[in-house]
């Protein structure tokens, strides 16, 4: 199932709001690089919904669109890393590039299980950092509660990383039809988790 129904264009409808929002009046308080790394991770949040609206869910399968999804991670983990832990900001930074740069250059080789290794090591990688980070920070004094809420997003981003990669993989243990239909529910309570732990959190 590639066609998407009028529900789900309600979600993706409302994540769009809900990140264009945040683009132009929610992202307040950071240093000029971090506003810039979220600014983009959640442009990424709002052309994702967007097209899914307009195109259907049959854009998740082009390599273009795959390439550009996993700056979202990589964004949302960077800016972890520069607000929580400045002195390694520029090495993560230059990882991070390199990750990407190494997603886009398999894209053009003829090894599928190379191309999805690359895209799921750099997905995990990134994850992992915004999954475990907060708690960590939360566990040390740093932060307060609502940043929890981006450990939350990290685990939003795993799950749909990870059934995405399945079905590239054609190993799936769900169908095409049940993954696609969970998506934009993901994609929805991703962005508020984002949303509220970036917002309330520091």
């Amino acid at each position: 199932m590639k066609e998407i129904t009028k529900s789900n264009k309600i979600i993706l409808f409302f994540t769009s709001i809900l990140a264009g929002y945040e683009i132009v009046s929610g992202i307040e308080g950071y240093p000029s690089h971090v506003i810039i790394l979220l600014t983009i991770s959640f442009g990424i949040l709002l052309l994702t919904s967007l097209l899914l609206i307009f195109l259907g869910f049959g854009i998740l399968e082009q390599p273009a669109v795959v390439v550009i999804a996993s700056v979202l991670p990589l964004g949302i983990s960077s800016a972890v890393v520069a607000i929580n832990f400045s002195d390694m900001f520029v090495s993560y930074l230059l990882i991070s590039l390199v990750g990407f740069l190494t997603i886009i250059l398999s894209r053009f080789v003829s090894n599928k299980l190379l191309a999805v290794f690359s895209l799921a090591s750099v997905h995990a990688i990134a994850g992992l950092i915004i999954f475990i980070s907060p708690l960590f920070l939360y566990q040390k004094g740093v932060v307060n509660t609502s940043f929890l809420m981006v450990s939350l997003g990290g685990a939003f981003i795993g799950l749909g990383g990870i059934f995405l990669l399945l079905l590239r993989a054609n190993k799936s243990l769900f169908t095409s039809k049940q993954i696609y239909s969970l998506f934009p529910t993901l994609l929805f309570f991703m962005t508020i988790s984002f949303i509220i732990g970036f917002s309330e959190g520091m």
